[in-house]
Formats: structure tokens, C-alpha cells, sequence
């Protein structure tokens, strides 16, 4: 039986994720917290804000929480071959719905990138969908990731920031057809309380596992 500090690594490279995640979540709204009127003598400061470094701040920190997230993966889904044959099963589930956010994410960057060049109402529609799936989808390998390793108190806890998850990528949809500020707010908020949960289960799960493997230890003599 491997050591459980390995699967508590991976669970917190996934709270790596998660919080990095919330980072770029932050940037995509700081436009709104500058200041209405610059101050005098700062103007290509603020200028460079919101043309360069906003704007460039939301590709670097998804990509890497792109790639601390399946470095995670990765060190748990290694080892699941070692877990109970229930644990598996969730395990397999994990899988299944990481597959699913690696496609809906490889579709929602195509999406973007061809309309970034080409004007397609409908596939704004598209995008949206995309969008709201690949939110279910990540939020389900979350979920299901946990159960596999035996963070159960995700039980309830996961479930309700996979549906408060869910109605964030929603509400963001509707956001971008009805410009309702209401809406966004609502939305955001949602987002917010979404990832700070899994952010807290994540960490917990990795103390839990942390805790498990130092049990396990065997007491050196005196």
C-alpha cells in the first residue's frame, strides 16, 4: 500500500489549482475596481493596465492552472490501482469526467480563438453551452476525485459547490446576453463561494490524508 502523503501531494497541487483559478477569476473583474478618473502624471500607468496587463494576466494564470491542475491529477489517478475496489470506482468516474474537461476546454479555446476573427452569433450560443458543461464536468471530477481518496465529508459539501458552481457559469451566460449588472454580481458571488469551497475540501482532504499516513507510521523505539 503506497503511502497516503502521495495522494495528499496531489490533492493539494489540485488546491494549487483551485486557488490560482480564483486569482484569475479576481482579474477578470479588476477592471471595474480601478479608479473612474486617473490621476494626474499616472496615465500610461492605468493605460497599460487595462490594455496589456489585465488582459494578459487571464491567459497566464489559466494556463497555469491548467497545468498544476493535471499535475495533480496525474499523482493521484497514478496510484488508484492501490485504493479499495469502491474507491476505485470513483476513481473511474474521476476519469471519465476529467476526459470531459479536457475536451469541453479544447472546445472552448477553438470557439474562442475563431471568433476572436470571425463574427458568429450562433456560436456565442455554442460557447455558453460550452461553457456550463465544462463547469459540471470539472466540478463532477472534483467530487468524484475526492470520494476516490476517502475525503467523504465531500459527500454534501461538494455537491453543493458543484450545483453553486454551476449556476455561476449560468448566470455568467445570461450576464453576456442581458448586460444585467444584477446578474453579474449574483453570478460572481456564486463563482466565489464555489471555488472557496472546493479550495476547503481540497486542503482538507490533503490534512486528512497527511493525518492518515502519520497514523499508519510506525513508532520508532525509544
Amino acid at each position: 500500500m503506497p503511502s497516503t502523503s502521495r495522494f495528499g501531494i496531489g490533492l493539494l497541487f489540485i488546491a494549487g489549482a483551485i486557488g490560482l483559478h480564483f486569482l484569475s477569476f479576481v482579474f477578470q473583474y479588476v477592471g471595474y475596481l480601478l479608479p473612474a478618473s486617473v490621476p494626474g502624471g499616472q496615465e500610461s500607468f492605468y493605460l497599460g493596465l487595462h490594455t496589456l496587463w489585465i488582459p494578459l494576466s487571464g491567459p497566464l494564470l489559466v494556463g497555469a492552472t491548467a497545468a498544476v491542475l493535471i499535475v495533480g491529477f496525474l499523482i493521484v489517478w497514478r496510484d488508484r490501482a492501490y485504493l479499495e475496489p469502491s474507491q476505485r470506482a470513483f476513481m473511474g468516474l474521476a476519469g471519465l469526467g476529467f476526459a470531459a474537461s479536457v475536451v469541453g476546454a479544447l472546445i472552448r479555446t477553438s470557439l474562442g480563438v475563431v471568433l476572436g476573427f470571425v463574427y458568429a452569433p450562433g456560436l456565442r450560443g455554442a460557447l455558453g453551452a460550452v461553457d456550463v458543461g465544462f463547469a459540471i464536468a470539472l466540478g463532477l471530477t472534483f467530487y468524484w476525485l475526492l470520494l476516490g481518496v476517502g475525503v467523504w465529508q465531500a459527500r454534501t459539501a461538494g455537491v453543493v459547490a458543484l450545483v453553486i458552481g454551476s449556476i455561476s457559469s449560468g448566470l455568467t451566460v445570461l450576464w453576456r446576453t442581458t448586460q444585467s449588472d444584477g446578474v453579474a454580481v449574483i453570478g460572481l458571488t456564486a463563482g466565489f463561494l464555489s471555488l472557496t469551497l472546493w479550495l476547503a475540501l481540497f486542503l482538507w482532504g490533503y490534512e486528512e490524508l497527511r493525518l492518515r499516513g502519520a497514523s499508519r507510521s510506525p513508532v520508532l523505539p525509544a
